[in-house]
């Protein structure tokens, strides 16, 4: 158990592997075996909800701790998470939608309340990469997004305009400042753009509010 609260992916990741392979299986099953319809919704829901969604967990329930130096998941912290992904996948398959987007909205109030905690009593004067205003951006349009699609698939005539939205936030724009939060700091380093990754470490390894080191570009 202790490696689970230490490195949190060794649970997600499983199951963001789980939920990849299940997701390519369904085209299998309808472009290869011909059985069935294709899977356009089932597919997108398991790939965005549970493939994305449990590797954004893991990634960030492992790397916060670290670069804040703060405590690492605490057991109850780790079951809670660990019951909401596993009810998440159970309502999937049984064909609850609404209650499958509903875990994944609850999962996000999960993640926020655990990056504010962290963040909150870090022990480093240091801040995270400036870049991360775009990881925080895709938690709240993740969760967002999430929670337009599990209202509209509650009751769908009264909220099929938000359903648009709803896609469009979390497929779209979740992952692609996700995307942008962690390659603007990692791509320069694994290229070894040395001078690039020294003067970003400039400009947030400071002891300031977190908001002030990031460039008026960024924004």
């Amino acid at each position: 158990m202790d490696k689970f609260l230490k490195n949190p992916y060794r649970f997600y990741f499983p199951l963001a592997l789980l939920c990849l392979l299940y997701g390519s299986a369904l085209w299998v099953q309808a472009g290869v075996l011909k059985i069935g319809d294709l899977p356009i919704q089932e597919h997108a829901f398991v790939f965005f909800g549970g493939f994305l969604f449990f590797s954004i967990n893991g990634f960030a329930l492992t790397a916060v701790p670290q670069f804040t130096k703060s405590s690492h998941l605490t057991l109850g912290e780790f079951l809670i998470g660990a019951s909401l992904s596993i009810l998440s996948l159970i309502f999937f398959k049984i064909n609850l939608f609404g209650y499958f987007w509903l875990s994944v909205v609850i999962g996000w109030l999960f993640l926020m309340s655990f990056f504010f905690r962290r963040f909150k009593n870090k022990n480093e004067n240091e801040n995270p990469p400036y870049s991360f205003i775009f990881v925080f951006n895709g938690i709240l349009l993740g969760f967002l997004g999430s929670l337009f699609l599990a209202l509209a698939a509650y009751d769908f005539t009264q909220f099929a305009e938000i359903e648009r939205w709803g896609k469009v936030f979390f497929y779209d724009g979740m992952v692609t400042s996700f995307v942008l939060g962690v390659g603007i700091r990692l791509i320069p380093g694994i290229w070894g753009f040395n001078s690039i990754v020294q003067s970003q470490k400039k400009l947030y390894e400071r002891d300031r509010p977190f908001l002030t080191v990031v460039p008026k570009s960024i924004y």
